[in-house]
């Protein structure tokens, strides 16, 4: 448990500079001239303009015109479906496959710490547990449904992203512009996904997962099958399980950090812009 007590207190100084990094970006942005203001216009008349619009463009009498958009083409990407199923499928395997297994960990996380139903396994000073199927199913990284969401979304995501990997570097698909930045957000996502089936692995057999509960993570139960000819104890490989966690921590925050600097954020802000320029387009907000 020692390993879930470094690891709150190093997320949370973590999510806490995300938050000043955001900032600052925004203090960037709001340098750049919004229409219908002066470019040089202060930065918090900038702001109040910007999310007035928003909340305008929300809370109107075309939000009919706000939701659609943002779902259709912000979140789904109807028009990229009709001109490009292949790479429609790239972009909504990564993006989908990225934010709900983000989504997962994080209600993981929460119901480990708050509501698991064995307060001997966490160290939170506040634990509410709770006695129930589904809390017991969340908490169990092994529970069939858990595992399969787990590996499915993997799978998924690592296909799209074989697929955007084929497209920029083997087939140099004419319309896209690959630079270093690119790379690198592609490269931190594949380490992230293969560390993800290594720490599954190491963790099978740093826990001695059985072969009826492992089976339901095919991909990390087949390399902890290979790993397991090597001559290590189960102690050594919960050390190694305890150390590469930390290295796959690291990866992932290295990708928050390093994602506002680059194009992958568009797949972030944009549904937003999408769904608030329909509404600009339909004649504004009423």
């Amino acid at each position: 448990m020692e390993r879930l007590i470094i690891f709150w207190i190093v997320h949370l100084a973590l999510l806490g500079l995300f938050g000043l990094e955001m900032l600052i970006l925004a203090w960037i942005w709001l340098g750049a001239r919004v229409p219908g203001l002066p470019r040089d216009a202060w930065r918090g008349r900038k702001l109040r303009v910007i999310v007035g619009r928003v909340l305008r463009g929300i809370f109107s009498r075309r939000i009919g015109t706000f939701v659609k958009a943002l779902v259709l083409d912000g979140l789904v990407h109807r028009q990229l479906f009709r001109t490009d199923k292949l790479r429609w499928f790239a972009h909504s395997a990564v993006f989908w496959s990225f934010l709900l297994l983000g989504i997962l960990s994080t209600i993981t996380g929460m119901t480990v710490e708050f509501l698991n139903p064995h307060p001997e396994h966490s160290q939170s000073p506040i634990v509410f547990p709770i006695h129930h199927p589904l809390i017991e199913a969340i908490v169990n990284m092994d529970h069939p449904v858990t595992a399969v969401l787990n590996e499915g979304l993997s799978l998924i995501l690592l296909l799209g992203l074989l697929l955007i990997v084929w497209r920029r570097y083997v087939q140099r698909d004419a319309q896209l512009r690959t630079r270093g930045p690119d790379t690198a957000i592609l490269v931190l996502l594949v380490v992230i996904m293969v560390g993800g089936y290594m720490l599954e692995a190491f963790r099978f057999l740093a826990e001695g997962v059985p072969a009826y509960q492992a089976i339901f993570g095919p991909l990390g139960y087949g390399l902890a099958l290979l790993l397991g000819f090597l001559p290590l104890s189960q102690e050594a490989w919960g050390g190694i399980h305890f150390w590469f966690f930390f290295a796959h921590f690291a990866s992932v925050s290295l990708l928050l950090f390093y994602m506002p600097f680059s194009k992958f954020f568009h797949t972030v802000m944009s549904p937003l812009v999408v769904a608030l320029n329909a509404v600009e387009e339909s004649g504004g907000a009423a």
